[in-house]
């Protein structure tokens, strides 16, 4: 058995989709003037929303300090349009086709065309959109009331945090059947939920709950299997315990999750929805955000994607083999320059060596901005980053693993990314372990699900890299 968030779809779901959203992209007709009106009505009712909702907020909003801009919309195709900003003195909209930019951009990423036109704040969008004035007003206000409730869910207190928890359990019609910590186990509240089944039938499970207050980072996938090892020890052992958490869901915790049905996880996306659900709840702790939800009540969910849905559909466009080879490479070296392009240099591709062995890497300087790129210089001397795309059918094994384990050396470093379309099989993991523990040469197999969902992180204003960093960290726990 499976469990997917409400903010995850199915195989099936997917294919359904990017089938619909390829003949909605064909249908989809914007005008370069419709889309001028759109910035206009979207500044508008952004600014004036944080004025009248968030007023003491709205200075510290980078989007509403440092106003106004000179905005470039930038076009490609029917239904691409980056949107970016650089401050002006007055507001300025103007209008660029790709095929316009001079120089012209070798590929279309938001780095490149935020360097060439001095842009900040940049947002992609390649949804099938009308960009009508109701879109931009909805839009900005979604936008105004996600950046609060960001805010919100850093300010607050963990005794505050677990008290919201609380209630927010209680809304969802949990009845607690105990409030004391259990003992050593460290489950900090149990409740009996109810179920209803086909055919009429009803089932109680009992939920044990754990509350985890995150500022900043990520959950874990450590965190994730101590909650597992809490289902095995708890006495009496509950149905399932749920992780309640402001902080946010790896691809790796996520798959556990997924993959573990006695396991749960409320992270920060769960809990903004709650949050929306239960006004009467969070009106407690953050008025303004509540009376702003009842004024604009009929707004669309706030989680929204972004680049997210244009890699997708590119990366089933192009069909596993030898033939699209390249496309592949050029698609995941894209989406790794999208992810990393402040954190890792620009792609360095390595077709041979000078031996005349064939070879297909990309090469990515790290520039150690963060804690988790300084610990791979430090651990495995990587001084580059080196990613290998495969283009297979069918997840790699042991001899990629073998093979692509020649591309490190002391020079460039010791960390490799193999991104193949369907990760690795069953021979690849004990490849793996058995060259970080006899060459400390650490090998991840990425596929093409978790890259999507680190665009999914980066799109949501989250770590990408922590992915991988969970990755790692569940290798070298086997080793």
């Amino acid at each position: 058995m499976k469990v997917f968030s409400p903010f995850h779809l199915t195989l099936e779901e997917s294919e359904v989709y990017i089938q619909e959203f390829s003949q909605r992209v064909d249908q989809m007709e914007v005008s370069d003037g419709t889309l001028v009106e759109y910035v206009h009505s979207y500044f508008d009712t952004y600014r004036e929303t944080m004025e009248e909702c968030f007023a003491a907020l709205a200075p510290f909003i980078p989007l509403y300090s440092n106003y106004p801009f000179h905005t470039v919309i930038v076009r490609q195709g029917k239904n691409g349009v980056v949107i970016g900003h650089r401050p002006s003195s007055n507001r300025m909209i103007e209008v660029v086709h790709s095929n316009e930019l001079d120089p012209p951009l070798e590929s279309l990423n938001l780095l490149d065309i935020g360097k060439q036109l001095e842009l900040s704040l940049l947002r992609f969008d390649c949804r099938v959109r009308s960009y009508s004035a109701k879109e931009a007003t909805e839009e900005a206000r979604r936008d105004a009331l996600g950046t609060a409730l960001e805010y919100f869910w850093t300010l607050i207190r963990s005794p505050d945090f677990e008290r919201l928890c609380f209630e927010l359990i209680r809304a969802e019609g949990i009845s607690p059947e105990t409030l004391e910590t259990q003992g050593d186990v460290g489950l900090d509240f149990d409740g009996k939920v109810l179920f209803h089944e086909p055919a009429g039938f009803r089932r109680f499970e009992r939920w044990a709950f754990e509350f985890k207050h995150h500022i900043e980072g990520r959950v874990s996938a450590r965190l994730l299997r101590h909650i597992e090892v809490l289902v095995e020890k708890a006495d009496p052992k509950p149905d399932v315990v749920c992780l309640v958490t402001s902080g946010d869901l790896t691809s790796v915790g996520n798959h556990i999750a997924v993959n573990n049905p006695r396991v749960r996880v409320w992270d920060r996306p769960i809990l903004n929805r709650l949050a929306h659900k239960h006004l009467e709840v969070l009106e407690t702790y953050f008025v303004e955000y509540a009376d702003a939800v009842r004024e604009f009540l009929q707004l669309p969910e706030l989680v929204q994607t972004n680049r997210y849905e244009e890699f997708r559909a590119r990366l089933t466009e192009c069909k596993p083999g030898h033939k699209h080879f390249s496309l592949y490479e050029d698609i995941g070296t894209e989406i790794w320059h999208y992810l990393f392009s402040s954190a890792l240099g620009p792609p360095k591709r390595q077709r041979s060596t000078q031996d005349g062995v064939q070879r297909r890497d990309v090469l990515f300087r790290n520039q150690r901005n963060s804690r988790f790129w300084q610990r791979l210089a430090d651990r495995f001397d990587a001084d580059f980053i080196i990613a290998d795309f495969k283009n297979y059918e069918d997840p790699v094994g042991s001899g990629i693993v073998k093979d692509v384990e020649q591309y490190a050396s002391d020079i460039v470093g010791r960390f490799i990314v193999v991104v193949s379309r369907l990760g690795g099989d069953d021979t690849a993991e004990p490849a793996q372990l058995r060259y970080l523990t006899n060459r400390s040469t650490a090998i991840l197999i990425v596929s093409d699900e978790q890259m999507l969902e680190m665009i999914r992180r980066r799109e949501q204003n989250e770590c990408p890299e922590d992915l991988l960093e969970d990755m790692l960290d569940e290798l070298i726990l086997k080793a």
